[in-house]
Parts: C-alpha cells; structure tokens; sequence
C-alpha cells in the first residue's frame, strides 16, 4: 500500500509534535484564564459587570467574550491539526499569529 503525507499524528516531525502540544496547553491556559478573569478571581469580570451595567448586560457582555474566545479557540485548534498534518499554511499562521501576540504582551 502505497501512502503519501503523513498518515498518523506520531510520524510528525518531532518540533511539529511539541507545537501542537503547546498548542492545546495554550488553549487550555486561555479558556482557565478567562473563567478565573471572569468568575473567580477578584474583582470578577462578572462582578464588575453587573455593578456598572446591570445583570442582564453583564450576562450578555460575557456571553459575547465567551463567544469570541470560543471562535477564536477554534481557529487555533484548526490551524494546530492542519500543522500536524503537514501543512504549510498553518505552520505560517501559527508563527505570524504567535508573533502578533508577543508584540501585543
């Protein structure tokens, strides 16, 4: 049988593996992140929230974060399968969005 690309996940170059993993740790620390930011650290983001604009703003304003942080998750994790299966684009993204990032921090 006769197979081009990479066929499994563990045939991935070794530097291809450790970004993916920090990949999904960097969206696990993103999502804990914003439910301390929001819910448990003090000040809440949700307590805040609610004293300025009220409970039903409050609750709309989080749903929108959420709803922006889940999108942009998703973009992430696209990009980190489609690198481990060899692709180039995503191996461009992933570094021009990293960067983005650390000159944002």
């Amino acid at each position: 049988m006769v197979t081009t690309g990479l066929d499994r996940a563990d045939e991935a170059p070794k530097p291809v593996r450790l970004a993916y993993a920090l990949s999904m740790a960097g969206i696990a620390v993103e999502v804990v992140g914003w439910v301390l930011g929001s819910f448990v650290i003090a000040p809440t983001g949700w307590g805040d929230l609610r004293a300025d604009r009220g409970p039903s703003e409050a609750l709309g304003q989080l749903a929108v974060s959420g709803g922006v942080l889940v999108a942009l998750n998703a973009l992430w994790l696209l990009c980190a399968y489609k690198m481990r299966a060899g692709r180039r684009w995503a191996r461009v993204v992933l570094a021009a969005a990293g960067a983005l990032c650390a000159l944002w921090l």
